[in-house]
């Protein structure tokens, strides 16, 4: 009869034989580029979410540093797919882009600019009713004074019951 210490040195063998055989996969091929956002990784979690992400998008209209490839004024894979988002909502309403960025180099920002309002050109949309200028998103949001109101509303309900649950009417509108 064999050890125990035989047999869990052959299962360890097994388990390490068993995880080198999974490595032999190319990591690239999974994920090519990520400034080109490429990649074979697409789940069925995509399909559920991208309702919601156009939603967003065409609520904020915003394109922002990480659209663009670091220290150019090219528009890298995900510029592509959000510019993509964008065109749908804007081809029909039109609409202010709002470039987001900390830069200070007003050259930069300017090709960044150019380079967005030269992607919906180049894709024969009508630029009359597009407007691309660098600044804050200016969405509905949320009032300081309504967030205030807010937080003492949900704070109150927490103390008042033992759960510390609260319901949309405790929020601005509910």
């Amino acid at each position: 009869m064999k050890s125990r210490t035989q047999i869990m040195n052959v299962f360890v063998g097994m388990v390490v034989l068993a995880g080198l055989a999974g490595c032999g996969e190319d990591l690239m091929e999974q994920r090519p580029d990520p400034l080109l956002g490429q990649t074979t990784d697409v789940t069925y979690l995509n399909e559920a979410y991208e309702s919601m992400v156009q939603n967003g998008a065409a609520h904020s209209l915003v394109v922002a540093d990480g659209h663009f490839v670091p220290h150019t004024a090219q528009l890298n894979g995900l510029g592509h797919r959000q510019l993509d988002r964008l065109a749908l909502h804007l081809e029909r309403y039109g609409g202010t882009i709002h470039y987001e960025t900390r830069s200070k180099d007003e050259g930069a920002i300017s090709a960044r600019i150019k380079n967005i309002e030269e992607y919906f050109t180049d894709t024969g949309m009508d630029m009359s009713n597009i407007v691309v200028e660098a600044g804050l998103s200016r969405g509905r949001g949320i009032g300081a004074k309504d967030a205030i109101e807010s937080a003492d509303r949900v704070k109150e309900a927490g103390e008042s019951s033992s759960s510390g649950a609260y319901s949309s009417r405790d929020l601005p509108g509910g």
